[in-house]
This record gives C-alpha cells, sequence and structure tokens, in this order.
C-alpha cells in the first residue's frame, strides 16, 4: 500500500512501486504462490545490479513490513532503483538481514509495531533523519490475514486485523505526512 498522495502526485517511483508490488500480489494468489515467489524473488536478485548512487541526492523510501513477501521485494526493487531504504518490522532479524543483503550504507532496519503511534512518529523522525532530512515515499505494507468463518475467529484476532491492517495504515500516514510534504515542495 503506496500513500494516496504519491499516487495522485503521478510520481514515477511510487506507480512503479504499485505496478510491482501489485504483480507480486497477483502471483501470490496463485496455487503455488510461495515457489512462484522463491522463484521470482531469486532472479531478479540474481539479475539486478544495485548502482550506487550520491548520499545527497538519492531518495529515500521507508517500508512497513519489510521482513518477508511484498515488502521485502519491495525494498529489493527501491534499492535497485538506488533508494536509501528504511527497513521495519515486527521480525527484527528478517530486515536486519534484508539490510545486510542491501549493502553498508544503503538502508536502516529496526523493529516497529505499525500498531503503536508513538512508535511510528519515533521511528519515523530517526529514519528522515538517517535519510538525510527527507522522506520521498512511504510503502504502508504490514498487515496480517487470518481465514476462516467468521464464527471461528475470535474477537482478540479480528481486533489485532483491523489494529493492524487499517489503524497501522492510519499511523503511519499520520506520522509521514510531514516528512512527505515537505518532499513534495
Amino acid at each position: 500500500r503506496v500513500l494516496a498522495s504519491l499516487t495522485k502526485a503521478r510520481k514515477p517511483e511510487a506507480c512503479a512501486a504499485i505496478r510491482f508490488s501489485k504483480q507480486l500480489w497477483i502471483n501470490s494468489l496463485r496455487p503455488d504462490c510461495r515457489c512462484g515467489y522463491s522463484r521470482f524473488e531469486e532472479s531478479f536478485t540474481k539479475t539486478i545490479t544495485m548502482p550506487q548512487s550520491s548520499k545527497n541526492v538519492r531518495k529515500s523510501v521507508f517500508i512497513t513490513g519489510a521482513a518477508a513477501g511484498i515488502g521485502r521485494a519491495t525494498a529489493l526493487r527501491f534499492a535497485v532503483e538506488g533508494y536509501f531504504v528504511g527497513l521495519y518490522d515486527l521480525d527484527l532479524a528478517g530486515v536486519t538481514a534484508l539490510a545486510a543483503e542491501l549493502g553498508e550504507g544503503r538502508a536502516l532496519a529496526g523493529k516497529l509495531d505499525v500498531v503503536d503511534y508513538t512508535a511510528c512518529e519515533a521511528t519515523l523522525k530517526t529514519f528522515v533523519k538517517a535519510a538525510g532530512g527527507k522522506l520521498d515515499v512511504l510503502v504502508n505494507n504490514a498487515g496480517i490475514l487470518s481465514c476462516g468463518n467468521f464464527e471461528t475467529l475470535s474477537a482478540e484476532r479480528m481486533h489485532a486485523l483491523i489494529d493492524v491492517n487499517a489503524k497501522g495504515v492510519v499511523n503511519g500516514c499520520r506520522a509521514a505526512y510531514p516528512y512527505l510534504k515537505l518532499a513534495n515542495k
């Protein structure tokens, strides 16, 4: 989920991320999604070389849910384009490994619970400082999924779905908005 204001502005990098994420989402709906996705990711990382970009002109992207799946693939794609990538997830080991894979000085990784608005604000502030004072793109990708009939899912699980998938997106957008607004000037 890329922040709507970026798509309205028709920023090429936001549109590319949406197309890229949409294709991964479509691929993940196939019955063989694990195998298909692994093959895609493996070929993607082997065939693309990551260009080095100047630190003072490179753009930045903040990605939630970056440890695996679409978030990880989106991070790889933005890194290929020369962005400084913020990798955030509850899975600290996953984003730390991805940051190491991207290379020193190309990413900042950390643990983030998107349900905690104060943590979103503090994490974004830290990332923007590390990114040279700006944020160009927000990818609100963190999410959880539960399948089953209504009566089989617990109230706690349903509340978690709403907290992460709705409130988490709002928290990310609200916390990132001041930085995104400055980047669009």
